[in-house]
């Protein structure tokens, strides 16, 4: 353990005893564990976005609500609408596994990444980021961590919204809510609308890049009896967004990036022996098309993918009393999915990029969870992926949770491992990137990635549980990394296995407060330290979009008449390293820190219409998240919101 482990539990211990015991409230988790679970009894390092939270952000877009959340590291190509990946304490974007109620949205058309750009707030009841590899619990893809984007229950009788919205650069965005819900069904929908003119993503010429997003939703649930259920959940998205290209220089460019996504997945659920045995069986499919377009909407190049995957689960749980309350719960689980990878694209000359691919994997998870009261909680689970392409793998976890009594301090111990398969583009895909001789070919013998990973948890509360105060040390290492775009000695980039080891170590601080009853400040601050071997060097270097230092600070102030809500945020991300391809070989360059500030603050008209502003980039910072590509300046929205049945 280093020394910074070390002093981080030293000073926490040492934290006056001041506090009552936990509250007896509890929340739910359902990604910690492969069954729902409550926070107090997680073992892994959680985060909590909830609707609460959700409401007074007012954000349109997913991104801007990761963005607060510590470990977690944004990177956009041009802003609003443009590709945008997310990283988890200094992994890669496709090492963070990205659920939709429990459907895998990962895109194996789009390196095996969840693409942030178009996905929107609407319907969603709360966000849970686990961190640290997960893939004894939720196999490849979940290296680095899980994010659990949780849509709302249909509620009780009729409820509806609309929320109309306009602001900066020709910006409009509509969303039509509407739900029912009855002792033994529910059901809600929603269609969603985004355009804007945009800004000019490039850092030469004057081209404006907009972008158009349109989606809809469904969920739905049903009670046969007592104890089976079925809950359906549906999300459609088919954007367009103006891009800006070329190589090595991002220039003007007509072109422009088409993507449609269908998620769809249900889960049946049987409960027998008063819930001590529940069955479940889910069935889930994504379905994703990317097509880049020149100026005159011929087509470049596509990929497509479809992910079928069916899981049946069974848990049981034992509840004894002899000495002192003990639970035991036993999961077995298995999934098999099989995935389609399909590229067209132009003759380039050198490979043949209409070719259709598949692979299949069988999943084997085993995972054991148990409490002792309420003090003690140990967890342990075991996956064996079974692949058509590569050797079986197998990853596992284990974590305990300590609460220690009259103090409120909460100790977490977790170490877990991890495995990342190459994706389709890596292995098979052919490139030509525009205005350019430089080319790609995909390489077939790659290895999959193998990670490991500790972390320490400390969890301390004060004044009555107005104040919670938290610390995670980290340290997580992954040995045959694969650089998705490494030159091989004629000229041609490929994908290669990189000798040596990724190493990922860090601090995440949190402090939350409840000042009094209309007065809240969430803040976080992350220190990580991410380094890669140069092997030609002899040296380690600091990877690439991943900042050093990066915090949050969020306030929220109520009324007493609760009427008026003003909340503020800010964004600090310290300064990195990104690679400059305008020199060859491509050259590294740092980037600066820059700080986004920004403020929502909405009036309540009357029990059924709330009006708001939101301002955001409030400081106009001039900064690039991604060498070569611009980001919007300060931007101004209102709008209102009608509801009924609320």
């Amino acid at each position: 353990m280093s020394t910074r482990a070390k002093i981080l539990i030293g000073l926490l211990l040492l934290v006056p005893f001041m506090a009552p015991a936990i509250g007896s409230e509890e929340t739910v988790l359902v990604t910690a564990s492969r069954t729902p679970i409550g926070l107090s009894k997680s073992t892994s390092s959680v985060t909590l976005i909830t609707e609460k939270d959700i409401t007074r952000r007012q954000a349109i877009y997913l991104s801007d609500l990761l963005r607060l959340a510590p470990g977690l590291s944004i990177s956009s190509s041009g802003g609003r609408g443009k590709t945008t990946q997310i990283r988890m304490r200094g992994a890669e974007g496709n090492h963070v596994m990205v659920l939709l109620d429990g459907i895998e949205v990962n895109d194996p058309a789009g390196g095996d990444e969840f693409d942030l750009a178009t996905f929107t707030t609407s319907n969603i009841e709360r966000i849970e980021i686990i961190r640290g590899p997960q893939s004894a619990l939720w196999g490849s893809d979940a290296v680095a961590g899980v994010i659990n984007i949780i849509s709302k229950e249909p509620g009780d009788g009729v409820e509806g919204k609309i929320l109309l919205e306009n602001g900066s650069y020709g910006t409009d965005h509509q969303n039509f809510h509407l739900s029912i819900g009855r002792r033994n069904y529910g059901l809600s929908v929603g269609i969603e609308h985004t355009e804007s003119g945009g800004t000019n993503i490039s850092r030469f010429g004057s081209e404006e890049d907009g972008y158009e997003i349109f989606s809809g939703y469904l969920k739905s649930s049903v009670n046969f009896f007592d104890k089976l259920s079925m809950k359906l959940t549906a999300r459609y998205e088919d954007a367009e967004s103006e891009t800006d290209s070329g190589f090595p220089i991002v220039t003007d460019s007509p072109g422009e990036n088409k993507t449609r996504k269908s998620f769809v997945g249900s889960i049946i659920k049987n409960e027998l022996f008063d819930g001590g045995l529940i069955n479940q069986i889910n069935l889930n499919w994504t379905s994703t098309n990317n097509n880049n377009v020149d100026g005159a909407n011929s087509s470049l190049d596509k990929t497509s993918a479809d992910k079928y995957e069916i899981t049946y689960q069974s848990t049981g749980s034992i509840d004894s009393n002899f000495i002192f309350p003990l639970n035991h719960q036993l999961t077995f689980a298995i999934d098999h999915e099989h995935q389609r990878f399909r590229q067209r694209g132009r003759n380039q000359g050198f490979g043949d990029p209409n070719q259709n691919r598949h692979i299949k994997n069988t999943g084997l998870i085993g995972e054991y969870q148990s409490s002792i009261g309420s003090s003690f909680s140990l967890s342990g689970a075991v996956r064996r992926d079974i692949n058509s392409d590569y050797n079986d793998v197998t990853t596992f976890k284990i974590g305990s949770l300590y609460n220690v009594p009259l103090v409120d301090l909460r100790l977490k111990v977790n170490y877990s491992t991890g495995q990342k398969n190459p994706t389709f583009i890596e292995r098979f895909g052919f490139f030509l990137p525009d205005s350019s001789t430089t080319r790609f070919e995909g390489n077939s013998s790659l290895r999959p990635e193998k990670a490991t990973g500790w972390q320490i948890g400390l969890e301390r509360k004060f004044l009555n549980d107005q104040l919670v105060v938290g610390a995670t040390w980290f340290r997580e290492k992954l040995e045959d990394e694969i650089n998705g775009f490494a030159a091989r000695s004629d000229g041609v980039f490929t994908a290669l296995n990189v000798e040596g080891t990724s190493l990922r170590e860090g601090l995440e601080f949190s402090l939350n407060t409840d000042l009094s009853p209309g007065f809240s400040i969430q803040t976080n601050y992350t220190y990580l330290d991410a380094t890669e071997l140069d092997s030609g060097r002899g040296r380690r270097l600091d990877e690439v979009r991943r900042p050093r230092h990066s915090a949050s600070l969020v306030t929220n102030w109520t009324s007493p008449s609760r009427k008026i809500e003003f909340n503020t945020f800010a964004r600090h991300s310290g300064e990195f390293f990104d690679l400059d391809f305008s020199q060859f070989p491509p050259a590294r360059t740092k980037l600066d820190a820059f700080t986004l500030v920004g403020f929502n603050l909405s009036y309540d008209v009357s029990k059924f219409l709330r009006t708001f502003l939101r301002v955001e980039n409030a400081l106009d910072e001039h900064y690039e998240e991604i060498i070569g590509f611009k980001t919007p300046g300060m931007t101004a929205n209102i709008g209102i919101i009608l509801n009924y049945g609320d």
